[in-house]
């Protein structure tokens, strides 16, 4: 009947609910797809909304702990690196949690981290976490000469062998040994974590891509850390690989990056006739007379540790001589407000906190350079 009154030709209604229907699972689909879109939207803004709260509860204990360190004083420099590297850890994590709500542009500045000392940093962290478990061992092997850097986060280099180590030390039920070692290859840095456990089962090795949620051999695993290690890797254009031998093997090759003009590799000594080390800490002064001692320096040594020390000798500083000064003297005045003050003609700054960008900026800005205060026992072997 209805194809009798309204179509003028047999058949063509056919053609008409045909095309209609089309055109409803047409819209159909859309009205999904948009509605997943939605879904995603408002995950997405959940999770924003989430890491944002992290990023913000995480700064205040910071800050508080920050003011504890300043009452701190006595503790040996050692040990009050090891806190301070904690504290910008957990620091620089806020950060990246906040940095994951703004826009690319605000986010994407790069950064630079010296390997050897975000491994070695978050090595010893590790070593004081697990000291209770008698039954492991870890080991840390650098060959390389303590001075590539690459263009990861340090955060983000400190987080990978910190998963992986703690990878290894569960699957093993803390009864083994894990190494840490670095070797620079040609024009990429080398880490490589290996343990003697029992290895990565067959399924795991049997795929070239680490997929999110792989884990073995831990109760709790959620596999996240090799995948993140993989994912980390890749966006860096390096090479990441994992195989057995008598123990799981990661092997993680990054592209060195060109030396930052801030950073002081080498110091040569012998240009000058007076060595004045400024520091608050005695250890750091004996460490220095070891290496002048080791490399045989001509130069008089002249140590300044007390505030009251510092400001008398400030105006006998000259030109021909060499200031070795750290920034975080708990004095007064910081060693960055003496070099602006005194206007050094020769000076390094010898420093933990060799990461902050107000310090890099500063050297950057006058013309000077800094030393990570780790790397003053390698100067003797560069």
């Amino acid at each position: 009947y209805f194809s009798n009154a309204f179509s003028p030709l047999p058949g063509i209604h056919y053609l008409f609910w045909n095309d209609l229907l089309e055109n409803l699972q047409d819209k159909n689909k859309q009205f999904l797809l948009q509605q997943e879109q939605v879904r995603t939207a408002e995950k997405y803004k959940v999770r924003s909304d989430i890491t944002t709260q992290v990023a913000h509860d995480i700064k205040s204990p910071l800050a508080a702990l920050e003011i504890v360190m300043d009452d701190i004083k006595d503790l040996p420099e050692d040990s009050r690196e090891l806190t301070l590297n904690a504290i910008n850890r957990i620091q620089e994590i806020a950060n990246n949690l906040s940095k994951e709500n703004r826009p690319d542009d605000e986010a994407s500045e790069e950064k630079l981290s010296l390997v050897s000392s975000a491994v070695m940093a978050i090595f010893n962290e590790k070593k004081l976490e697990l000291q209770s478990k008698q039954g492991l061992e870890l080991e840390l092997i650098d060959k390389t000469d303590h001075k590539n850097f690459i263009s990861i986060d340090s955060v983000e280099i400190s987080r990978i062998v910190s998963n992986l180590i703690n990878n290894s030390a569960q699957a093993m039920d803390y009864v083994g040994k894990v190494s840490i070692s670095l070797e620079r290859v040609e024009s990429k840095l080398k880490i490589t974590i290996k343990d003697n456990g029992a290895g990565f089962p067959p399924s795991i090795l049997e795929s070239s891509v680490v997929m999110r949620g792989n884990t073995f051999g831990k109760v709790d695993g959620q596999g996240l850390g090799l995948h993140h290690a993989y994912e980390t890797t890749l966006k860096a254009e390096g090479d990441f690989s994992f195989y057995n031998d008598s123990g799981a093997v990661i092997e993680i090759a990054l592209p060195v990056s060109n030396t930052p003009s801030w950073f002081k590799p080498t110091i040569d000594f012998d240009l000058y006739n007076k060595i004045y080390i400024v520091d608050d800490d005695r250890s750091i002064h004996d460490l220095w007379k070891r290496v002048f001692t080791a490399l045989k320096v001509s130069a008089e040594v002249v140590s300044l540790q007390s505030e009251s020390d510092i400001q008398e000798s400030l105006s006998f500083i000259k030109d021909s001589s060499l200031v070795l000064i750290d920034n975080d003297l708990r004095h007064s005045k910081t060693g960055l407000e003496y070099v602006e003050s005194q206007n050094f003609k020769n000076v390094i700054i010898v420093t933990s906190g060799y990461e902050q960008k107000a310090i890099q900026d500063f050297c950057l800005e006058r013309g000077i350079q800094l030393l990570p205060k780790h790397l003053i026992r390698y100067l003797s072997i560069f």
